[in-house]
Formats: structure tokens, C-alpha cells, sequence
């Protein structure tokens, strides 16, 4: 599904039109974003949680520690219980192309 699509269908249902809802989306996109950057978890309500994660190499002390050790960069997304319920509940059907 695009963003596009998403943004149409959701301001079927507000009273904002297609071009407000996806401005407010492209801001929402910003935020999420701009606070993973900075290290900080973001909740989404019932979807979910974003937090940025990192891997690398260790040092025996924190002193000898710098950006470089950092070798990956990730961002890990936890469902809420609420969506691991409904995904449950998902009907599963062979689609032939």
C-alpha cells in the first residue's frame, strides 16, 4: 500500500482533504524521524514502539569508546499487544499471479 492510497483513505474518513492529510502524514514522518536520530524510543498508541539501535565493537573502557566502533545502525519496531491480537486473527489465502 503507498502513502499516497493511505492518505486518501484516511481523509475519507476526517474532515481534512487528501493534500492536508498527506502534509500531516510527510510532518508525522518528519517527527518519527527527527526523535529516532536523537536516540529516543517513539510510541505509536495501539501500532506500536520505534527505537533506534546500534552494534559494533567493545573497548575495555568507555574512555576509548568513539563513533567508529559503531558498525550498525538500525531501527527495531514492537508491535502493541493490541495489533499482535488482531494479527492473530489475519485469514491466510494462497494468491495465484
Amino acid at each position: 500500500m503507498d502513502f499516497k492510497t493511505i492518505a486518501e483513505e484516511l481523509s475519507n474518513s476526517s474532515t481534512l482533504n487528501s493534500v492536508d492529510m498527506r502534509a500531516v502524514l510527510y510532518g508525522l514522518q518528519n517527527m518519527l524521524i527527527k526523535y529516532l536520530k536523537n536516540g529516543y524510543t517513539v510510541k505509536f498508541g495501539d501500532l506500536g514502539n520505534f527505537r533506534p539501535s546500534l552494534g559494533g565493537s567493545g573497548e575495555d573502557t568507555p574512555e576509548l569508546l568513539t563513533a567508529n566502533h559503531v558498525s550498525k545502525v538500525k531501527i527495531i519496531f514492537s508491535p502493541s499487544p493490541n495489533l499482535k491480537e488482531v494479527m492473530k486473527t489475519v485469514t491466510l489465502k494462497k494468491v495465484n499471479k
